[in-house]
């Protein structure tokens, strides 16, 4: 049964975490309060935490907000965590939301400093996509779990990338120069549509129409990428191009549409509009896939996987996927 950590857990939580550690642990904060069985889910909980020391970091900040606030601790605790979790008309999805704003203001390992998607001006939840027209006539989609903010002056129209992946196609209402900004360096469209994913220390940009100049902060000169080429870039230095895929835009319409594609791709895919970890056995990896998939359900996609390949789908909880190769 969970214990309390001590005062040193504290002051070790507060090493950086990523964003989607941070949420699963969360989401097995969830998993546990709303769980019949909670010796078994804590067990689950247990393995999850030893898998990986920045898992236990994460976990460790829970528990030391815990501490703090005495909020969110064992399970005979009548507390605000279990309040949110147990109250009928919230779902999975909405208590790990409610929870994941709890623990980032509540303590210092997740900071909204370190996390200004948390207030962009426009933002997708896991699952979740955005269409939104800008006054320019410029049409910006958003996909899963990403953030903007949009600067619009008298000398500039700037969309900023906090996170995520977006679809835009550039308007021509206005005169004014654009730029969409992203952690890598800036992009200077030019009569285009393009997409742009984040993708830790690179991002990569796809062009469909017109094209692109990419300018990375910390490369002189720059690069201009035209319809039909995609590349991958970091803050000093762009690579090589590639061929630029219209499928790629399928999410746009709540797709995927895969063609021949490795397994472990699919769930990578898969994985980003569902809250939790869908892991892939190594084994099951270069499993070929082919066929369009609704990512609204992706629980039905995975059963359906099951049934057309040699792979065993196994829930470990609600939040936790495995695909295996079948035996």
């Amino acid at each position: 049964m969970p214990q309390s950590v001590s005062a040193s857990s504290e002051q070790r939580s507060s090493v950086s975490v990523p964003e989607s550690i941070a949420k699963q642990a969360v989401a097995w904060l969830v998993e546990w309060q709303m769980a019949e069985d909670q010796d078994r889910i804590w067990q689950q909980i247990e393995d999850w935490r030893s898998a990986d020391p920045l898992h236990e970091k994460a976990w460790q900040h829970i528990e030391s907000i815990n501490q703090k606030l005495g909020m969110v601790a064992g399970p005979s605790n009548s507390n605000l965590a279990h309040r949110v979790l147990t109250k009928p008309s919230v779902s999975r999805r909405d208590a790990v939301k409610y929870l994941s704003i709890f623990m980032l203001m509540a303590g210092g390992g997740w900071q909204i400093a370190r996390n200004p998607h948390w207030y962009a001006d426009h933002r997708t939840s896991v699952g979740q996509q955005k269409t939104i027209n800008l006054p320019d006539g410029t049409l910006l989609v958003l996909n899963s779990s990403s953030a903007v903010n949009i600067e619009f002056t008298a000398h500039e129209r700037r969309i900023v990338l906090l996170k995520g992946e977006a679809f835009i196609s550039t308007g021509k209402a206005s005169e004014l120069p654009m730029k969409i900004q992203v952690s890598q360096g800036d992009l200077r469209p030019i009569g285009t549509e393009f997409s742009v994913h984040q993708l830790g220390e690179r991002a990569k940009l796809s062009v469909y129409d017109g094209q692109v100049e990419v300018q990375p902060h910390s490369m002189t000169g720059l690069r201009i990428v035209d319809a039909g080429e995609s590349v991958l870039f970091s803050s000093i230095q762009v690579f090589s191009k590639t061929s630029a895929n219209r499928t790629e835009l399928a999410w746009t319409k709540g797709m995927i549409v895969a063609s021949n594609m490795r397994l472990d791709e699919f769930l990578a895919q898969l994985g980003r509009h569902r809250y939790g970890l869908i892991q892939c056995d190594p084994h099951a990896a270069n499993i070929k896939v082919s066929g369009t998939y609704m990512i609204s359900q992706v629980d039905q996609v995975l059963a359906a996987l099951e049934k057309a390949l040699p792979v065993k789908v196994n829930f470990y909880t609600s939040f936790w996927v495995q695909v295996n190769a079948a035996v």
